[in-house]
């Protein structure tokens, strides 16, 4: 299975074996899923990555918004509950 994600100006696509996401059945989706679990479970060593990535589909909120005075950062974070 390959994944294909073009952006750019007016170049996005997002695609999979060739096929567009969006034109995907559920049940093809759900096929897909189980090959990226599957994939998942060979590179446990990418969990921190995948968290944080799918940490971002979840409500955001900023902690603190007044800047640092050391580096400028704001603290914020995504909070994703999975048993929803």
């Amino acid at each position: 299975m390959i994944l294909h994600n073009v952006s750019g100006c007016m170049a996005f696509s997002l695609n999979i074996d060739g096929k567009e996401e969006i034109d995907m059945t559920n049940e093809e989706r759900m096929q897909v899923i189980d090959k990226i679990y599957e994939w998942m479970k060979r590179h446990p060593e990418l969990l921190n990555n995948i968290l944080q990535d799918l940490s971002s589909f979840g409500e955001y909120r900023v902690i603190n918004d007044k800047p640092c005075e050391c580096c400028g950062d704001i603290v914020d974070e995504f909070v994703l509950d999975l048993d929803e």
